[in-house]
């Protein structure tokens, strides 16, 4: 299925997309101040892409409890339990996710620096 990143959104919420990454697609909530992150499917091996997710959101954690770097993350981090993915038009879109494979962290407004 091919379809405009930008027309993404989590369904029953306010989150829009913000970003794609190489492994998971960016979601922002701009009311709320809070970003979700959520594992696409991909060429890649899932398993793979589980792990890089599991351990940027571990980085996070261990940042969030680290008093010299609490200030240059995205603070507070937490895992995601599950979303549905839709379109702007409301198709269902889930199915190209893992859902289960996310967190939440805060909004910073600014220019994206992938690393």
């Amino acid at each position: 299925m091919s379809f405009d990143n930008t027309t993404l959104k989590i369904g029953g919420t306010s989150y829009e997309f913000l970003d794609q990454g190489a492994y998971g697609t960016v979601f922002v909530d701009r009311g709320s101040g809070r970003t979700r992150k959520i594992l696409r499917r991909s060429a890649n091996p899932e398993d793979h892409c589980r792990q890089v997710m599991l351990a940027e959101m571990e980085a996070l954690r261990i940042a969030e409890s680290t008093p010299e770097l609490v200030d240059y993350i995205a603070a507070p981090v937490c895992m995601l339990s599950g979303s549905d993915v839709i379109l702007a038009n409301g198709i269902d879109v889930t199915s190209l996710f893992c859902v289960d494979a996310g967190f939440e962290a805060a909004y910073i407004k600014g220019p994206i620096c992938k690393l």
